[in-house]
């Protein structure tokens, strides 16, 4: 008889947290969407800063090893 008591009340909590997530999916999937651009726009200045870099490091570079005459 415990087993099934058990079982029991298993089955309540489960099915209220169920209709607590249906409540809560919406924000959550317009946070996930948000954090995905933010992500996206991160992404993309790091790889802009990536490049400018890069290119201001070959232009460092060249002007050490160019030697006035």
């Amino acid at each position: 008889m415990p087993i099934v008591a058990y079982a029991v009340i298993v089955l309540i909590v489960y099915i209220i947290s169920a209709v607590y997530m249906q409540a809560i999916l919406p924000p959550i999937a317009a946070l996930n969407m948000i954090m995905h651009i933010i992500f996206r726009i991160s992404h993309m200045r790091l790889t802009a800063m990536t490049f400018v870099t890069a290119v201001s490091n070959a232009r460092a570079s060249r002007v050490q090893t160019h030697k006035p005459l």
